[in-house]
């Protein structure tokens, strides 16, 4: 059985392979590696393959499963994915019952986004501008509601923020829970902190100047009510940068960053907001340890919070190197298991 892997999907880790071959689905009981709009637009003749004895490998790395699930939430294809025959590689985690193989595409895709390479930022300041940077583009429902509790308390008074959008972008049904009626305001960021004269993937860029100038960075991550982690460039930059962070996402990421070998700051942070299974809870629990951080000597957080900050930098690209060298082999084994 051969492997085919249609050309231009984002595997940032696959590196060429005499047993992989670029190709688009044909009627073959081969394996084919496919795009989700592949797989929906090719449906019939993806079963073909599959009742020939060929597999399905869908490649969703560049965002989560559960944001596109309205996309495969048909019960066709949601029995053959949990009986396995129709497999993902994803950028993070998979809802229950999904076989996946995960690729940390956003740590590659902020890795090479960096136009001069992962800046060295000074680890030894003692004053700020700002106490904690805040950005965002699209506004989900959680991060309305986030914007809002943060609003109300002032902390953006003396925060680093932006906000883009005045109105929710979710495509997703299952996910459009409201947590807020307020319209939260549009804000953008101070000259000399936007990424936007930078080349590239501007998303990806860190700019120095936003994790030099606050203590800590306020992470609004994409999923949030799936139980299933999905990080993306918005984690990693402060992970690379050096800077100290507080995520609001899903119940159980900051567990599953540990479970990576990443250290999170719950020596300095109340971090039990991570177990906490009501959405609107779970944020308002975070706004709390904000409130309470903003209030502590941030020059002594800072100073402590070293060694943490450096090891998760270093942490960060080991896994990088690590993927690039063993992923291939990972999805030939996974593809064939």
């Amino acid at each position: 059985m051969q492997i085919i892997v249609e050309p231009g999907l984002a595997l940032n880790y696959l590196k060429p392979d005499s047993e992989i071959q670029l190709g688009q689905l044909s009627m073959t009981a081969d394996a084919y590696v496919i795009s989700l709009k592949t797989f929906v637009s090719q449906w019939p003749r993806a079963c073909d393959i599959l009742e020939m004895g060929g597999k399905i490998i869908i490649e969703k790395t560049d965002e989560s499963p559960v944001t596109q699930w309205h996309m495969i939430s048909n019960q066709h294809y949601v029995t053959r994915m949990l009986s396995g025959q129709i497999r993902w590689i994803t950028g993070g985690d998979a809802p229950n019952g999904i076989v996946n193989l995960n690729s940390e595409h956003f740590l590659a895709a902020t890795i090479g986004s960096q136009p001069y390479g992962i800046p060295l930022l000074d680890l030894n300041k003692h004053t700020c501008r700002y106490s904690f940077l805040f950005t965002n583009r699209k506004l989900r429902p959680h991060r309305q509601y986030l914007i809002d509790l943060l609003q109300q308390r002032r902390l953006f008074d003396k925060a680093l923020w932006c906000n883009h959008d005045r109105d929710i972008t979710w495509g997703h049904p299952e996910f459009n829970h409201v947590y807020s009626e307020t319209q939260v305001p549009t804000q953008t960021l101070p000259a000399g902190y936007d990424a936007e004269n930078n080349p590239g993937w501007v998303d990806g860029v860190i700019v120095p100047q936003q994790y030099r100038d606050t203590w800590f960075t306020l992470v609004p991550e994409t999923v949030f009510e799936s139980p299933a982690s999905f990080r993306t460039e918005k984690f990693y930059k402060p992970v690379l940068a050096g800077h100290p962070f507080v995520v609001c996402a899903n119940r159980g990421f900051y567990q599953d960053l540990r479970n990576m070998g990443f250290k999170t700051y719950g020596e300095w942070i109340d971090e039990s907001f991570d177990q906490i299974d009501n959405g609107q809870h779970r944020i308002e629990r975070l706004v709390e340890q904000v409130v309470w951080l903003v209030k502590q000597d941030l020059s002594k957080f800072w100073a402590e919070t070293h060694q943490v900050r450096l090891y998760n930098q270093h942490h960060a690209l080991a896994i990088h190197s690590s993927q690039q060298q063993t992923f291939t082999q990972q999805m030939k084994d996974f593809v064939n298991a």
